[in-house]
């Protein structure tokens, strides 16, 4: 609710449409925004932005300038309208990732209508604002088409030294970081982590979702052994390699993994 407040009272002509996963949400969303563009700091700040008398609706809230903030579903209707910039929050609900046609109603929803509601392709922007709940979700499936996407991914514990640009900085985050400390210390992420389970905390919490079935290794096929295991007949060592290409220090390492097979 704050972003689309600050585009619309720098340009208040831009024309936003909000899509969420069910009307409840929407509301909430839209209820928030008015709030905020009908205060008084928010007047004074952005002058030229003013909320239109005539159009000013649960869903929709026009400005006097032309512009608007259109809230809508994944299953609202979106004929006739048109965005600069369309947000999808929230696509999904975390209970229907499981389901395979629920996923991709949504992923059709974007590909067959979405996408069409830009009033210029060229210019015009979709932001999708997500938890990640599944490999084929929307970041998901937008991941793995042609087009090109900037993607700004947070985990609840970092896993790797990263630059993240704030405008014309960045902020340097240390891996084992914790995003947020006050709201989610490292202990509560633990428990939450064995609450839920590793597969949906890998996916909600740390935006990495596993495969249906597991990583292509699971980790209770592996045993593990006090002493070193010595070669018998019939037995083998096999060897897999995966070498790094470059030497910068974002890039990955070569890994080696041998195993003794009996």
């Amino acid at each position: 609710m704050l972003w689309p407040a600050f585009v619309l009272g720098n340009e208040p002509t831009k024309r936003i449409i909000v899509i969420s996963h069910g009307s409840e949400l929407a509301v909430a969303l839209a209820n928030l925004f008015r709030m905020i563009v009908n205060s008084a700091e928010y007047k004074r700040l952005f002058p030229r932005m003013r909320v239109s008398r005539t159009k000013n609706t649960e869903y929709e809230v026009a400005t006097t300038a032309g512009g608007f903030r259109l809230a809508a579903t994944i299953d609202g209707a979106l004929t006739g309208r048109g965005g600069d910039i369309i947000i999808i929050d929230d696509p999904l609900k975390a209970t229907d990732a499981s389901s395979n046609s629920k996923r991709e109603h949504v992923n059709e929803v974007y590909r067959s209508t979405i996408v069409t509601r830009l009033n210029d392709k060229r210019t015009g922007a979709i932001i999708i604002v997500m938890q990640r709940l599944h490999v084929d979700d929307l970041c998901g499936y937008v991941l793995k088409s042609p087009d090109p996407w900037d993607c700004l991914i947070l985990p609840a514990i970092a896993t790797r030294d990263e630059d993240i640009p704030i405008g014309e900085r960045y902020y340097r985050r240390q891996e084992g970081e914790v995003l947020h400390a006050e709201w989610e210390s490292l202990e509560d992420l633990k428990r939450q982590r064995a609450r839920m389970g590793a597969d949906n905390y890998s996916a909600q919490y740390q935006q990495q979702p596993i495969p249906p079935g597991g990583a292509l290794v699971k980790r209770e096929k592996i045993r593990r052994f006090e002493q070193v295991l010595t070669r018998v007949s019939g037995s083998y060592l096999l060897q897999s390699w995966d070498t790094a290409l470059r030497t910068d220090e974002k890039n990955s390492y070569s890994v080696c993994i041998t195993l003794l097979v009996h």
